[in-house]
């Protein structure tokens, strides 16, 4: 019982980490990676957008001149 009860301490406080049926999903080392997953993307769709606001600026310009 000593063990078992080891065991789910250790899996609990995130020193041994249980890759199935989705036991790892809420570890430290999963959350610190989606996060830093979600920045990169988050940094390249913010870069997306704002070339697309430069071409509309560039296009509202040009229509402007005209």
């Amino acid at each position: 019982m000593l063990f078992i009860i080891s065991f789910i301490s250790l899996v609990y406080n995130d020193f041994v980490v249980l890759y199935f049926c989705g036991l790892e999903y809420n570890t430290h080392l999963e959350i610190n990676y989606r996060a830093k997953l979600y920045e990169k993307l988050s940094y390249l769709i913010e870069d997306d957008n704002s070339s697309e606001k430069e071409k509309s600026n560039n296009q509202k310009l040009e229509l402007s001149k005209i």
